[in-house]
């Protein structure tokens, strides 16, 4: 089998600025890096093609290229990649995948509608292995566990020093790339169902470095933990809920040397809540019109960043709460 296609993102962004007159230059200049009016799209024309010599065994080869825009600066980037799915049993299978991802300049926070006007210092690019198993379980269930290994290179260089936020640098030296292994454990049954839910652990370790420059260490941004629970569920008459909680373990405690190789400790762990309901009509035979309800961070929970600590006591710096609301329209023909 083979496919062809094309695909589009269009985004419109404002913000309220701080009055030149309330802050310094620099507080203004951090806030029109982020906040100012920005038109951006995002552009990939993909070709995939699909082997399967026998029921269940599947080998995909994909030739993608994206286009990304903003504010006038243009920035192209490949992204080929192949992945297979061997049966070697009835209801187990083997997978396996490669690729490359690559990606504008983001925030190391992900945010709703805060980002990088024109694309400073280019693309960021992940190269991504992974390998591992797959089994039907009863109910309609799945359970997967994958292994992986990832490389990034030209990512944001927040990594260096968490302490110091720098939003007008760009770029950390190609000499030292940042790397992610671990095994993700997944156990889902499929969204589309009346009743649908998934559970996802994934235990990994990121670092930075690795270099003869620059010996490897524990990246301030290393999460060795992350657990997810989710489910959805078809209330009918068009109605559909769903929920989400996330948690992952603190960053690192860097104390007051942030090139440290092993980090001292751990940071206050972070959970979150979201939610999401959506109302469906059906529109002729096949399209259909949404009203979509969603909250990320419902709870209103905070983030720790960093800790203070002086010889009486010690104080952490967190961000938010950051709660993002949304409130949107989706249809199809």
């Amino acid at each position: 089998d083979v496919e062809v296609g094309l695909d589009t993102m269009v985004d419109r962004y404002s913000g309220d600025l701080p009055s030149i007159y309330a802050v310094g230059p620099d507080e203004l200049r951090r806030a029109e890096a982020f906040f100012s009016p920005r038109f951006e799209t995002a552009t990939g024309v993909w070709a995939s093609a699909l082997w399967h010599p026998s029921k269940g065994f599947d080998l995909t080869l994909t030739a993608r290229g994206d286009v990304f825009t903003s504010d006038g600066a243009v920035e192209v980037g490949p992204s080929p990649r192949a992945s297979m799915r061997v049966p070697i049993h009835s209801k187990v299978a083997f997978l396996g995948a490669v690729g490359i991802a690559p990606q504008p300049p983001a925030f190391a926070i992900p945010v709703p509608a805060v980002g990088y006007r024109r694309l400073p210092g280019g693309l960021g690019y992940g190269y991504q292995k992974s390998a591992g198993a797959e089994i039907e379980l009863p109910l309609r269930f799945t359970g997967r566990a994958v292994g992986f290994h990832h490389s990034y290179f030209n990512l944001r260089d927040f990594a260096r020093d968490r302490e110091n936020f720098s939003f007008e640098e760009v770029q950390p030296p190609p000499t030292s790339p940042a790397q992610a292994y671990g095994l993700e454990l997944w156990l889902s049954r499929k969204l589309s169902e009346r009743f649908g839910a998934f559970v996802s652990y994934t235990l990994s370790r990121s670092v930075m470095g690795s270099t003869r420059a620059i010996p490897e260490r524990v990246s301030p941004f290393d999460r060795t933990h992350v657990l997810q629970v989710g489910g959805s569920v078809d209330l009918g008459k068009g109605w559909r809920a769903s929920t989400r909680f996330l948690t992952y373990r603190g960053w690192p405690d860097e104390g007051s040397n942030p090139f440290s190789v092993v980090p001292i400790g751990r940071l206050r762990p972070f959970f979150r809540i979201d939610g999401r309901i959506e109302k469906r009509w059906t529109w002729r035979k096949t399209g259909h019109i949404s009203l979509v309800l969603e909250a990320l961070n419902a709870t209103g929970t905070k983030e720790v960043l960093s800790r203070e600590c002086d010889l009486e006591r010690c104080k952490d710096e967190a961000i938010g709460p950051i709660v993002a609301p949304s409130l949107g329209v989706e249809g199809s023909l």
